[in-house]
C-alpha cells in the first residue's frame, strides 16, 4: 500500500506491520461510529434488506450455455 512521506516528499510502500496498524486504527474508529453509519455495516458485513425468494437470476454465461445445448 503506497503512502506519502511528507518529510522526504516521496512515496513509500508500507510493510505488512504498518498496514496492519493502519487497518486496526481505521477499524477501531469505525466501530466507535456505531450501527447508524454505513461504514460500520461494511466492516461488520451485514447486508441490508432481504434476498428475493425463488431461484437465483440467470447469469449471462448460463444463458449462453443453454443456447449452445439447444444447438
Amino acid at each position: 500500500m503506497p503512502t506519502r512521506d511528507e518529510v522526504r516528499e516521496k512515496w513509500k510502500t508500507l510493510n505488512k506491520v504498518e498496514t496492519r496498524k493502519l487497518y486496526f486504527i481505521w477499524a477501531e474508529h469505525v466501530v466507535c461510529m456505531g450501527g447508524s453509519r454505513s461504514a460500520y455495516w461494511v466492516l461488520v458485513g451485514r447486508r441490508e434488506g432481504r434476498r428475493p425468494l425463488g431461484r437465483p437470476r440467470r447469469k449471462w454465461e448460463d444463458s449462453i450455455k443453454m443456447e449452445l445445448r439447444k444447438m
